[in-house]
């Protein structure tokens, strides 16, 4: 087939061949075969719809790789202090980036102290997915949100230590909130991933979107209740193309999914569940 079959930024592998490469189309409109070396590498082309099988004789150059640092995007923070003291200080619009390694919390968890606003939320995200990894070490949980317009991106959270429950809790002011990309991870004792629930009285924290999320229990939990997400009392929730599993308690019932105590308008879609006690649960109090 004709180089320009093959369009720049797809994927393609050779027949009968281990290797894996990607076309790269260059400025004066040549196509170039780059080498894919890891499966990082080919998920960060973010969706591989196939892989084309393409004859070897086809006529690519080989091309090397130039390493490209990812960008720092708003303030850099490598500490778990300086963490805290981001999200403290954050105004709407302010980004915080998180470099690479463990941060491990002490029994605090970290609470909002003011909200973003609609078209400039604050965002709190990983320079490299899953490569900042939050352990709670026995605070409640890793983000108290309390306040609207935040976005969580590519955070990989451990629930670990006596006395952890969750990855994220929202409440009270805690609406039009993301939580898009990396891990939730929720080890024995602790209850699950994101909890959000609504008071008697207004404000709730409604329109939350969980989205490209992995969400996994390391083995079942002898918490009393369990679940990967639970939604009591609120509105406007969107969970999708998250996966979800393991989710299991050592006796009675643990959910995936579950919505409940007047909970109204959710959607639930393109999400993969599997070794679930119960995957979805909607309604109920």
């Amino acid at each position: 087939r004709s180089q320009a079959d093959y369009p720049a930024g797809m994927a393609y592998t050779y027949q009968n061949s281990p290797e894996v490469y990607k076309v790269v189309r260059t400025a004066n409109g040549q196509v170039e075969r780059q080498y894919i070396s890891s499966y990082d590498e080919l998920a960060a082309l973010y969706r591989v719809d196939r892989l084309l099988a393409i004859s070897a004789s086809t006529n690519i150059p080989d091309v090397p790789i130039a390493a490209t640092p990812p960008a720092v995007v708003g303030t850099l923070v490598s500490t778990v202090s300086a963490l805290r003291d981001a999200v403290g200080k954050a105004v709407p619009g302010d980004t915080i980036t998180r470099s690479d390694g463990t941060y491990n919390f002490s029994g605090t968890r970290i609470t909002t102290q003011r909200g973003g606003r609609q078209g400039a939320p604050i965002t709190v995200r990983a320079q490299n997915e899953n490569g900042a990894i939050i352990e709670t070490n026995g605070a409640e949980e890793a983000f108290h949100i309390q306040h609207p317009y935040y976005i969580f991106e590519n955070l990989h959270v451990k629930v670990n230590g006596s006395g952890a429950y969750h990855a994220y809790k929202l409440d009270t002011d805690g609406h039009d909130v993301v939580i898009r990309g990396g891990k939730m991870e929720v080890y024995r004792g602790a209850e699950g991933g994101v909890k959000g629930s609504g008071a008697g009285a207004a404000p709730y924290p409604d329109k939350l979107l969980i989205e490209n999320t992995e969400i996994f229990f390391r083995e079942p939990t002898n918490y009393s209740v369990a679940e990967g997400i639970d939604g009591i009392g609120v509105k406007g929730w969107i969970i999708r193309s998250n996966v979800i599993h393991g989710v299991k308690k050592d006796s009675g019932v643990a959910w995936g999914i579950l919505m409940k105590g007047n909970s109204q308008d959710t959607i639930v879609e393109n999400n993969l569940f599997y070794d679930n006690d119960v995957s979805i649960s909607i309604g109920g109090t």
